[in-house]
């Protein structure tokens, strides 16, 4: 949601928007799926420990900011 509404078309029309959207999203998509299982339910049962989920929200803050900051220089 963050990135559809940092790059997302602003009318039905922009297909420039369009683009740019689908490709953070899939740059998001690729960054989570090799930090974390792509399914909820997974993520615990993937670990020895419980999930810090608020370690995980850091990170993916963390990545969202970095990703927006750079596109934003891009202009």
């Amino acid at each position: 949601m963050a990135i559809g509404l940092f790059a997302g078309p602003k009318n039905g029309g922009d297909m420039a928007a369009f683009q740019k959207c689908s490709r953070l999203t899939k740059e998001y998509y690729d960054w989570w799926t090799k930090t974390y299982p792509l399914h909820c339910r997974e993520i615990n049962k993937s670990r020895t420990e419980p999930c810090d989920f608020k370690a995980m929200g850091a990170k993916v803050s963390a990545f969202l900011q970095a990703l927006f900051e750079r596109e934003s220089k891009k202009g």
